[in-house]
């Protein structure tokens, strides 16, 4: 089932984006941007989001707590409201064509392997860097604590 949503992603990625060729072409405008961003979260974001869902579970022990994890996240971690999401941070962030370098990347066998394989390396680099972010946290209020005094 996997290879079969994999290589539909693929063929709706190189359907809907049209000839590279012409797509290059867009001048880098804001509305360019939106539309290449809109194409590419709507094929990108379902491979990332299922993937990355599964992967992040792997961090809970089997039981209860993932099956209530996997049943939230489903609920509120929805497509649809990671592609809007990520359409405008990504027609904000790239030149169309760096959206069109995506789309292209990620139309290729390698490409969508590496699609596929973001949200197993996010779950995996997820716990250190929550460690991360909690022991700077703790480090910045004690950094305030000192200042105060």
């Amino acid at each position: 089932m996997r290879i079969i949503t994999g290589l539909f992603s693929v063929i709706l990625l190189v359907f809907s984006v049209g000839d590279a060729a012409a797509q290059s072409a867009l001048s880098d405008t804001m509305e360019n941007r939106r539309v290449l961003a809109q194409r590419y979260a709507a094929v990108s974001m379902p491979i990332v989001m299922k993937d990355l869902v599964e992967a992040s579970a792997k961090v809970i022990p089997p039981g209860p707590a993932r099956d209530a994890y996997l049943q939230a996240s489903r609920e509120t971690l929805t497509v649809e409201k990671a592609t809007m999401l990520a359409a405008p941070a990504i027609a904000e962030t790239y030149t169309t064509t760096e959206i069109q370098a995506l789309i292209d990347f990620h139309s290729t066998p390698v490409g969508l392997a590496i699609l596929k394989k973001s949200a197993a390396y996010l779950a995996n680099v997820q716990p250190a860097m929550m460690t991360m972010i909690r022991e700077t946290t703790a480090r910045m209020k004690q950094i305030l604590s000192n200042r105060k005094q």
